[in-house]
């Protein structure tokens, strides 16, 4: 039994560099053919990317450069325990991890999601090294994780918060390590406090003309009401019919940004923001009551767009699920060479999902043959990345419905293909 697990094992691991290395290739002619293609920039709601789109608005394939050059290293920090020696390997473990269609249109957009991408991934690997590195080696690597939170605070607005969850799970799941060395302990509070006052200050004064002021109850409206808002408003309250015109309504229910465009900005205008949220209370909770089903079910779609967009996309493009912005991100991504996506795209859909599989029968037999299963795996290092991570998909699951964007999550999404590289890496040599 044991010999027979162990050529299981052998190829599995066979099947897994055949299957990626097949990726790569498609990934690599994929790049080549729209590398010199310029996309139409989208609106970019952040503070720092429309700096960087000024000084490259001549010569965007510099900053498809850069931001290539960006993901590369952060890959390389991330995936650093991983690693084998050879640098050969090194290269192809890291353009199997950077290969799959989302992460790749990401990386040749002008947009802040790369950028987003490799810092999220940069942030996880200094708050890793601070939570396993050398003593005096911690601190520069809190500091180094606080300044990657720093750039996508001013790239995404929502990432003063989401970039701060990294860092709080970390320091808090390795507070015994730092209560041992009191001069460490203090050193990193100060630390900790110094890069979130430049975070929010920073941060706070780049968005001073552009904040959102979202509400917890628009949000709520906009995640319950939409798309059904038309069949559900006659359940309101008369004053609030009152306010809000039909053709309002009506307007409204036709695309998900018109929650924000119409709806609020009427509802907002006729009785101010702060007595708004009651209005947007009574829509919640009114369609939650008579449809927390379809919500439930809606919810779970755009949780695994967010979470993982390789295992839905195809569906999607099938018609099955509801509103979302894969399609149109599909679209974009095939204008230029649209056989070449499509057959980029069904293969990697497909490749995730047979990865996944193959990877689950690579552990079993692994662990049948007598070796030892996920020895060096740190279970608190495996929670500090869990829980921000639920937290961030969490937040934008509940922010609205009808406009799930994988684009902003393809940090997350890329850390499918992990379990994978560890049967290859050096855990599994």
């Amino acid at each position: 039994m044991k010999k027979t697990s162990e050529k299981i094992c052998i190829l599995s691991k066979g099947i897994l560099i055949v299957g990626f290395s097949v990726q790569i290739v498609l990934g690599l002619l994929w790049l080549i053919l729209n590398f010199t293609k310029v996309r139409q920039a989208e609106s970019c709601t952040g503070f720092l990317y429309p700096l960087f789109l000024k000084a490259f608005s001549q010569t965007p394939q510099i900053l498809y450069a850069l931001q290539l050059s960006l993901a590369c290293y952060a890959a390389y920090v991330f995936l650093k325990p991983l690693l084998p020696v050879e640098r050969y390997k090194k290269v192809w473990f890291i353009s199997a991890f950077l290969s799959f269609p989302m992460a790749m249109q990401c990386h040749l957009a002008l947009l802040p999601h790369s950028f987003i991408f490799s810092l999220f991934l940069l942030e996880y690997g200094m708050c890793r090294d601070f939570a396993k590195g050398e003593k005096e080696r911690r601190l520069p690597y809190l500091a180094a994780a606080g300044f990657c939170w720093i750039g996508m605070a001013l790239l995404l607005e929502e990432y003063r918060w989401l970039g701060i969850f990294p860092i709080v799970c970390t320091v808090l799941f390795n507070v015994g390590k730092l209560r041992k060395d009191i001069r460490m302990f203090v050193c990193g509070i100060l630390i900790f406090a110094a890069v979130s006052g430049i975070a929010f200050t920073v941060s706070g004064l780049a968005y001073s003309q552009k904040e959102s002021g979202r509400s917890f109850w628009f949000s709520m409206a906009y995640r319950m009401t939409w798309p059904t808002i038309w069949q559900d408003h006659d359940g309101w309250n008369k004053e609030l019919l009152d306010i809000l015109p039909e053709d309002k309504i009506w307007d409204t229910g036709t695309e998900p940004e018109r929650m924000e465009s119409v709806l609020r900005r009427e509802l907002e205008g006729a009785v101010g923001s702060d007595n708004a949220d009651a209005c947007y209370r009574e829509m919640a909770l009114y369609s939650w009551r008579i449809r927390k089903s379809r919500i439930a079910r809606q919810m779970l779609w755009d949780l695994l767009i967010y979470a993982m967009p390789q295992g839905v996309l195809r569906l999607q493009l099938e018609g099955v699920g509801y509103d979302s912005y894969s399609g149109r991100n599909y679209g974009i991504m095939s204008m230029e060479r649209p056989l070449l996506t499509r057959y980029y795209v069904d293969y990697s859909c497909w490749w995730f999902a047979v990865s996944i599989a193959v990877t689950a029968v690579f552990l079993v037999f692994w662990k049948i043959s007598g070796r030892k299963l996920f020895g060096n795996v740190n279970l608190s290092g495996l929670a500090a990345y869990a829980v921000p991570t639920c937290a961030v998909l969490v937040c934008y699951v509940m922010r609205g419905a009808g406009i799930a964007d994988y684009r902003l999550t393809v940090a997350i999404s890329a850390a499918w293909c992990v379990p994978a590289l560890f049967c290859l890496g050096k855990d599994a040599a």
